[in-house]
């Protein structure tokens, strides 16, 4: 981080050590009928968020985002079926990349703008 004359509060949060479900899952569909186990797992799953607290004009809390990230960690997925493992993995892939990609660029703006209201909402006005 470069040293700048703004205050900021960054966090670099470990989310969750470890995530995993299991459970037995029919498919019933004309293209993949596929019955069996499903294992998920997500392993150091981490948030990373750079921002700076101001002051509305009403003297409102005002935070201003900097930098967020998302970082899924290592991920795994089993099914019993081969092929339906296949594309769920591709599913299951796409969309992390999708998250992670879309907090990254869009994160800052996002969060800057959502969380003054409920940040208002949540200290009653403070």
């Amino acid at each position: 981080m470069e040293d700048t004359d703004e205050q900021v509060i960054h966090i670099d949060f470990p989310a969750l050590r470890s995530v995993a479900i299991s459970a037995y899952q029919e498919i019933d569909t004309w293209i993949i009928p596929a019955t069996g186990w499903v294992f998920l797992g997500i392993y150091n799953f981490k948030v990373d968020v750079t921002f700076s607290m101001g002051v509305t004009s009403k003297g409102f809390l005002h935070p201003v985002f900097h930098h967020t990230s998302v970082d899924f960690g290592d991920t795994y997925f089993y099914f019993e079926d081969g092929f339906t493992e296949f594309l769920v993995w591709q599913v299951l892939e796409f969309s992390k990349i999708m998250i992670e990609n879309s907090i990254f660029f869009l994160g800052s703006i996002v969060f800057t703008d959502m969380l003054e209201a409920i940040i208002d909402k949540y200290s009653h006005g403070y």
